[in-house]
Protein backbone atom coordinates (compact mmCIF):
# COMPACT_ATOMS: atom_id res chain seq x y z
CA UNK A 1 0.00 0.00 0.00
CA UNK A 2 1.37 3.76 -0.91
CA UNK A 3 0.37 6.08 1.84
CA UNK A 4 0.39 10.01 1.16
CA UNK A 5 -0.19 11.64 4.58
CA UNK A 6 -3.01 9.76 6.46
CA UNK A 7 -4.40 8.71 2.79
CA UNK A 8 -3.31 5.19 1.84
CA UNK A 9 -4.22 3.62 -1.73
CA UNK A 10 -4.01 0.42 -2.86
CA UNK A 11 -1.03 -0.61 -4.70
CA UNK A 12 -2.80 -1.85 -7.78
CA UNK A 13 -3.86 1.81 -8.44
CA UNK A 14 -0.76 3.53 -8.04
CA UNK A 15 2.89 3.99 -9.83
CA UNK A 16 5.87 5.19 -8.10
CA UNK A 17 8.94 6.37 -9.95
CA UNK A 18 11.78 7.44 -7.60
CA UNK A 19 15.21 9.73 -8.63
CA UNK A 20 18.21 10.40 -6.36
CA UNK A 21 20.17 13.31 -7.07
CA UNK A 22 24.08 13.94 -5.90
CA UNK A 23 23.76 17.92 -7.63
CA UNK A 24 23.97 19.97 -4.61
CA UNK A 25 21.60 22.17 -6.34
CA UNK A 26 18.96 19.57 -6.65
CA UNK A 27 16.55 17.95 -4.43
CA UNK A 28 18.48 14.96 -3.05
CA UNK A 29 15.41 12.98 -3.86
CA UNK A 30 12.34 13.34 -6.34
CA UNK A 31 9.27 11.04 -5.93
CA UNK A 32 6.67 10.89 -8.72
CA UNK A 33 3.20 8.98 -7.49
CA UNK A 34 0.96 8.58 -10.55
CA UNK A 35 -2.47 7.03 -9.89
CA UNK A 36 -6.34 6.22 -10.74
CA UNK A 37 -8.87 7.04 -7.91
CA UNK A 38 -11.36 4.57 -9.37
CA UNK A 39 -14.33 4.28 -11.01
CA UNK A 40 -17.16 5.84 -9.64
CA UNK A 41 -21.11 6.47 -10.06
CA UNK A 42 -21.09 10.69 -10.43
CA UNK A 43 -18.60 13.01 -11.63
CA UNK A 44 -19.01 14.71 -8.13
CA UNK A 45 -17.67 11.93 -6.61
CA UNK A 46 -14.70 11.47 -8.46
CA UNK A 47 -13.65 15.15 -8.36
CA UNK A 48 -14.04 14.23 -4.02
CA UNK A 49 -11.84 11.78 -4.52
CA UNK A 50 -8.76 13.43 -6.69
CA UNK A 51 -9.71 16.68 -3.95
CA UNK A 52 -8.66 14.21 -1.06
CA UNK A 53 -5.38 13.66 -2.90
CA UNK A 54 -4.98 16.72 -3.15
CA UNK A 55 -5.67 17.76 0.99
CA UNK A 56 -3.26 14.70 1.72
CA UNK A 57 -0.27 15.94 -0.71
CA UNK A 58 -0.09 19.47 0.50
CA UNK A 59 1.03 18.55 3.89
CA UNK A 60 -1.12 20.75 5.86
CA UNK A 61 0.11 24.09 7.39
CA UNK A 62 3.97 23.04 7.05
CA UNK A 63 3.69 21.71 3.44
CA UNK A 64 5.84 18.88 4.94
CA UNK A 65 3.96 15.26 3.61
CA UNK A 66 5.11 11.80 5.07
CA UNK A 67 5.16 9.32 2.41
CA UNK A 68 5.42 5.33 2.64
CA UNK A 69 6.64 4.23 -0.88
CA UNK A 70 7.06 0.73 1.22
CA UNK A 71 5.98 -1.08 3.97
CA UNK A 72 6.94 -0.13 7.48
CA UNK A 73 8.81 2.86 5.99
CA UNK A 74 8.15 6.47 5.73
CA UNK A 75 10.32 9.92 4.18
CA UNK A 76 9.04 13.40 4.80
CA UNK A 77 8.54 15.46 1.04
CA UNK A 78 7.03 18.61 -0.07
CA UNK A 79 4.40 18.07 -3.08
CA UNK A 80 5.62 20.15 -6.43
CA UNK A 81 3.19 19.83 -8.88
CA UNK A 82 0.08 17.99 -8.85
CA UNK A 83 -2.24 17.23 -12.01
CA UNK A 84 -5.64 15.68 -12.43
CA UNK A 85 -7.81 14.83 -14.92
CA UNK A 86 -11.17 13.50 -14.80
CA UNK A 87 -12.43 11.33 -18.12
CA UNK A 88 -16.61 12.10 -18.04
CA UNK A 89 -17.40 9.33 -19.90
CA UNK A 90 -15.37 6.86 -18.37
CA UNK A 91 -15.99 7.85 -15.03
CA UNK A 92 -12.31 7.45 -13.83
CA UNK A 93 -9.85 10.40 -12.72
CA UNK A 94 -6.15 9.88 -12.62
CA UNK A 95 -3.61 12.12 -10.54
CA UNK A 96 0.22 13.14 -11.00
CA UNK A 97 2.00 14.06 -7.95
CA UNK A 98 5.43 15.15 -7.90
CA UNK A 99 7.11 15.47 -4.27
CA UNK A 100 10.80 16.69 -3.56
CA UNK A 101 12.31 15.58 -0.63
CA UNK A 102 15.71 16.76 1.26
CA UNK A 103 16.11 13.03 3.15
CA UNK A 104 18.66 10.59 1.25
CA UNK A 105 17.02 7.61 3.30
CA UNK A 106 13.97 6.55 4.12
CA UNK A 107 13.65 5.66 7.94
CA UNK A 108 11.14 3.17 9.80
CA UNK A 109 7.48 4.47 10.65
CA UNK A 110 7.93 3.13 13.89
CA UNK A 111 10.77 3.04 17.06
CA UNK A 112 12.39 -0.10 17.83
CA UNK A 113 12.95 -0.09 21.54
CA UNK A 114 14.79 -2.46 24.04
CA UNK A 115 15.26 -2.22 28.40
CA UNK A 116 18.29 -2.90 28.99
CA UNK A 117 18.88 -3.86 32.95
CA UNK A 118 22.46 -3.07 33.10
CA UNK A 119 24.29 -5.00 36.53
CA UNK A 120 28.12 -5.19 35.85
CA UNK A 121 30.80 -3.16 34.21
CA UNK A 122 31.29 -3.67 30.42
CA UNK A 123 27.10 -5.14 30.01
CA UNK A 124 26.51 -5.81 26.98
CA UNK A 125 22.89 -5.84 24.88
CA UNK A 126 22.80 -7.27 21.63
CA UNK A 127 20.57 -5.91 19.26
CA UNK A 128 19.70 -5.71 15.26
CA UNK A 129 19.29 -2.69 12.70
CA UNK A 130 17.33 -3.98 10.05
CA UNK A 131 18.24 -1.17 7.93
CA UNK A 132 20.37 -1.05 5.00
CA UNK A 133 22.15 2.21 6.55
CA UNK A 134 23.46 3.39 10.36
CA UNK A 135 20.84 4.19 12.29
CA UNK A 136 21.28 6.80 15.27
CA UNK A 137 20.85 5.77 18.85
CA UNK A 138 18.67 6.93 21.72
CA UNK A 139 19.84 6.02 25.56
CA UNK A 140 17.80 6.89 28.56
CA UNK A 141 19.70 5.96 31.50
CA UNK A 142 18.90 5.59 34.86
CA UNK A 143 21.56 5.50 38.15
CA UNK A 144 20.17 3.54 41.08
CA UNK A 145 23.05 4.75 43.06
CA UNK A 146 26.25 6.96 42.58
CA UNK A 147 27.23 6.43 38.94
CA UNK A 148 30.89 8.07 37.81
CA UNK A 149 31.78 8.62 34.10
CA UNK A 150 29.12 6.44 32.35
CA UNK A 151 29.95 5.68 28.83
CA UNK A 152 28.24 3.55 25.95
CA UNK A 153 30.06 2.06 23.41
CA UNK A 154 29.41 0.19 19.74
CA UNK A 155 32.67 -0.81 19.40
CA UNK A 156 33.88 1.49 17.29
CA UNK A 157 32.50 4.70 19.05
CA UNK A 158 32.30 5.86 22.52
CA UNK A 159 30.30 8.58 24.33
CA UNK A 160 31.81 9.63 27.76
CA UNK A 161 29.87 11.51 30.67
CA UNK A 162 32.30 13.25 32.79
CA UNK A 163 29.81 14.11 35.23
CA UNK A 164 28.46 11.86 38.56
CA UNK A 165 25.31 11.00 38.87
CA UNK A 166 23.21 10.62 41.79
CA UNK A 167 20.65 8.08 42.63
CA UNK A 168 17.23 8.26 40.62
CA UNK A 169 19.23 10.94 38.29
CA UNK A 170 18.69 9.89 34.22
CA UNK A 171 21.40 10.60 31.94
CA UNK A 172 19.97 10.92 27.99
CA UNK A 173 22.03 10.48 24.73
CA UNK A 174 20.11 11.43 21.61
CA UNK A 175 22.49 10.34 18.59
CA UNK A 176 19.85 11.70 16.55
CA UNK A 177 19.73 15.54 17.87
CA UNK A 178 23.53 15.26 18.82
CA UNK A 179 22.76 16.39 22.52
CA UNK A 180 23.04 15.38 25.88
CA UNK A 181 21.42 15.78 29.13
CA UNK A 182 21.01 15.13 32.84
CA UNK A 183 17.77 15.18 34.23
CA UNK A 184 16.53 17.57 31.12
CA UNK A 185 19.46 19.79 31.60
CA UNK A 186 21.56 19.64 28.91
CA UNK A 187 25.21 18.62 29.78
CA UNK A 188 26.34 17.96 25.74
CA UNK A 189 29.46 19.88 26.68
CA UNK A 190 30.19 17.17 29.36
CA UNK A 191 30.68 14.38 27.05
CA UNK A 192 33.40 12.91 25.01
CA UNK A 193 33.75 10.98 22.05
CA UNK A 194 31.45 10.23 19.75
CA UNK A 195 27.90 8.81 19.82
CA UNK A 196 27.66 4.98 19.56
CA UNK A 197 25.58 4.12 15.97
CA UNK A 198 24.16 0.79 14.89
CA UNK A 199 25.66 -1.11 11.51
CA UNK A 200 23.06 -2.88 9.82
CA UNK A 201 22.69 -6.64 10.93
CA UNK A 202 24.03 -7.20 14.40
CA UNK A 203 25.34 -5.27 16.28
CA UNK A 204 26.52 -4.89 20.39
CA UNK A 205 26.29 -1.99 22.69
CA UNK A 206 28.36 -2.01 25.78
CA UNK A 207 28.32 -0.03 29.15
CA UNK A 208 31.26 1.32 30.70
CA UNK A 209 31.76 3.19 34.11
CA UNK A 210 34.53 4.62 36.87
CA UNK A 211 36.33 1.53 38.39
CA UNK A 212 34.91 2.97 42.13
CA UNK A 213 31.00 3.52 40.66
CA UNK A 214 28.51 1.08 40.87
CA UNK A 215 28.53 -0.37 37.80
CA UNK A 216 24.62 -0.59 37.94
CA UNK A 217 21.39 1.00 36.15
CA UNK A 218 18.53 0.61 33.97
CA UNK A 219 18.38 1.60 30.43
CA UNK A 220 16.00 2.52 27.50
CA UNK A 221 17.41 1.97 24.04
CA UNK A 222 15.73 3.30 20.96
CA UNK A 223 16.04 3.46 16.94
CA UNK A 224 14.90 4.03 13.70
CA UNK A 225 16.23 1.65 11.02
CA UNK A 226 17.15 3.80 7.99
CA UNK A 227 17.20 2.54 4.23
CA UNK A 228 19.10 3.93 1.56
Amino acid sequence: MIRIGDLTLPDESVAVRERRDTDPDLPVRTIRITGSVGDAGTQAELESRLDDVARAALGGDTGVVELSLRPGRRIAARLQRLDREVHRTAREAVFTALFTSGQALEEADRETQLSWDIQAWGAALPLENEGTASADVHIEFTAPGAVLIPAFDDGVRRLTYSGIMSPGQVLVMDGAARRVTLNDTDVTAQVSGDYPQLAPGNNTLRFYDDFDSAHQGAAIVRWRARWW
